[in-house]
């Protein structure tokens, strides 16, 4: 990952995502940061039993 500067207007672009295998099921979710097309933050988390749905919003909110 490369650690370039934020500066005040600078855009940071956030992507997240999350599934389960079934609908509840085993599931997960992940979001990153990019800067300059550069990933400076990523993290990845299983969330145990959950629907598709629970794991898109814990992607969001952690």
């Amino acid at each position: 990952m490369n650690r370039s500067p934020i500066k005040k207007g600078d855009k940071l672009k956030i992507y997240t995502d999350g599934a389960s295998r079934g609908n509840p099921g085993p599931a997960a979710s992940a979001f990153l940061f990019v800067h300059n097309d550069n990933i400076i933050h990523d993290e990845c988390d299983f969330n145990g039993t959950a629907t598709n749905n629970t794991a898109e919003y814990r992607a969001i909110i952690n």
